[in-house]
């Protein structure tokens, strides 16, 4: 028997349908909430996998359309309203944790464990880890970003739960630092950053207020990789360093001789 939760938010109502243990959101509703004016249009856009049609008491003959978690976050994704962030964050950090301790919005009455515990971990994962894929990322940066959603929206830490503080490099190739790259064009690692942006294989991304990190282009996949410190921020998010293969110095060389006349004090190396 399905379990439909009514929520609100700011006065919008969305409506919850629990199957299996799994949360299902109303896709009318979510699609007033981000803006979309055809429902159906919508979930058009989603895998077959991410949204189904259920005939449940009180939503007529023709039934209700219904997108899971991994399909309502790619409609957030795709929506050009203002309050997706914001809707997002409600549903990640406040609707999603409630259902999962409690079957309902509001105050927690039961602490998964157990079985339970594994059960939502795994299925939080595999929605998170293929939305990762989904979004283009892959292996150790999937997985990372993934145990990080879940634990955002959860309170779980799937690698945690699993013993694993740490991802090793994949294929087993060493990676460096932009420092420990730079020393053989005897570039600082702030310079060596500016040309891997130059070259288009990373970009500056602001995160947060004032603060920037290096994150990966779709060009730069090929020589670099996101690696676990197997430390936490303050948030108890894993810290991820970028670093690069070797063969990356190759590509660097190519571009130096394309450019050797502009490498001395060349304005190409202020970071952005």
């Amino acid at each position: 028997m399905s379990n439909v939760i009514p929520f609100d938010f700011k006065s919008h109502q969305v409506r919850v349908v629990e199957q299996n243990g799994e949360p299902w959101f109303v896709a009318k509703d979510v699609a007033e909430v981000l803006g979309y004016s055809d429902a159906q249009a919508m979930t058009r856009k989603l895998d077959e996998d991410e949204f189904q049609n259920r005939q449940i008491v009180g939503f007529g003959n023709r039934g209700v359309n219904l997108i899971n978690e991994a399909g309502l976050y790619s409609v957030i994704l795709t929506s050009q309203k203002v309050e997706a962030k914001a809707f997002k964050r409600w549903v990640t950090h406040k609707v999603l944790p409630s259902i999962r301790k409690t079957g309902q919005y509001g105050e927690p009455k039961e602490e998964l464990s157990g079985d339970k515990l594994l059960v939502v971990a795994n299925r939080s994962f595999g929605a998170a880890h293929g939305l990762a894929k989904r979004m283009g990322m892959k292996g150790n940066q999937a997985i990372l970003l993934a145990n990080r959603v879940v634990e955002e929206t959860t309170g779980i830490s799937p690698m945690k739960l699993m013993g694993v503080t740490h991802l090793e490099a994949e294929n087993n190739e060493p990676l460096y630092t932009p420092s420990e790259l730079g020393k053989a064009y005897e570039m600082s690692a702030r310079e060596f950053n500016a040309i891997l942006q130059r070259m288009g294989l990373q970009k500056h991304v602001e995160y947060k207020p004032r603060k920037k990190r290096w994150e990966l282009t779709p060009k730069g996949e090929e020589f670099g990789r996101y690696c676990d410190t197997g430390k936490n921020h303050s948030g108890g998010a894993p810290v991820q360093q970028l670093k690069w293969r070797k063969a990356v110095l190759e590509e660097v060389a190519r571009y130096a001789e394309q450019l050797r006349d502009k490498l001395p004090g060349g304005s190409f190396l202020k970071v952005v």
